[in-house]
């Protein structure tokens, strides 16, 4: 389910996709299938993403709207977090070894592709 307002946001992505090529043409696809009333089969492998139509149910679209800004600010701030805290630690900047092992440790295995993912990112404005 992607929420209106996420939607929204996702268009500049949708339109000309700067990564992540496949999952937007996924997208894209789910979205022509969702307008042209399609039933996907469950076997197909193809993936069943809605829009809702009905915007009046606003808390159901804001609280998706709050859980992705939220998973946007924690990306950009974990992996930084945890390598300016073993910086002080150890003296030195961390190795990629070790900086990866302290995410792992600390926040597992999704914490630690969400860190890299705000590391990777971390020079540009937004992601």
């Amino acid at each position: 389910m992607i929420v209106p307002c996420v939607w929204k946001e996702l268009q500049p992505w949708l339109k000309m996709p700067f990564c992540n090529q496949a999952i937007r043409d996924s997208v894209i696809a789910a979205i022509k299938r969702q307008i042209n009333r399609e039933v996907t089969d469950p076997q197909s492998g193809l993936p069943n993403i809605q829009v809702p139509e009905d915007t009046k149910n606003h808390s159901f679209t804001d609280h998706g709207y709050e859980y992705y800004l939220r998973l946007l600010a924690i990306r950009k701030i974990i992996g930084p977090l945890a390598a300016a805290v073993l910086t002080k630690e150890l003296g030195r900047t961390p190795t990629q070894d070790e900086l990866n092992a302290e995410v792992q440790s600390r926040f597992g295995e999704r914490g630690s592709l969400i860190a890299r993912k705000g590391l990777a990112a971390s020079d540009r404005r937004t992601n």
